[in-house]
């Protein structure tokens, strides 16, 4: 599946890319609603970083969406499921995560405030 995905290519600068995305036996594939932007990767965006990795690089690691794959050992979550997580590289359409970084999203709960 193709998914567009946010890069920060440099200070201050994200470039948006295209890029065909698949999932393991132990992941989900999560259409993302929302991700939220932390003081941590302002830090990156701005270039004032301690621990920044090389550019390209992918940011975005509170996300909120809807599980809309699972692979063959996931026991735990099923297509149409809500869930949020923490794992980066979530400025995206799609987002490809492990079971066992991610957390349902209690009924009720707008998505909004799930982050």
């Amino acid at each position: 599946m193709l998914s567009k995905k946010a890069y920060l290519v440099k200070e201050g600068l994200f470039e948006i890319r295209e890029e065909d995305i698949s999932i393991k036996d132990n992941q989900l594939l999560v259409q993302l609603k929302y991700c939220g932007l932390c003081n941590w990767e302002l830090n990156h965006w701005k270039g004032t970083s301690e621990n920044f990795r090389a550019y390209p690089y992918a940011i975005g690691h509170e996300w909120v969406g809807y599980v809309v794959e699972v692979g063959s050992k996931v026991k735990s979550f099923k297509v149409g499921d809500a869930v949020t997580g923490l794992k980066a590289g979530a400025f995206s359409e799609y987002h490809a995560v492990s079971e066992n970084n991610c957390h349902k999203v209690k009924e009720g709960i707008p998505l909004v405030n799930a982050l």
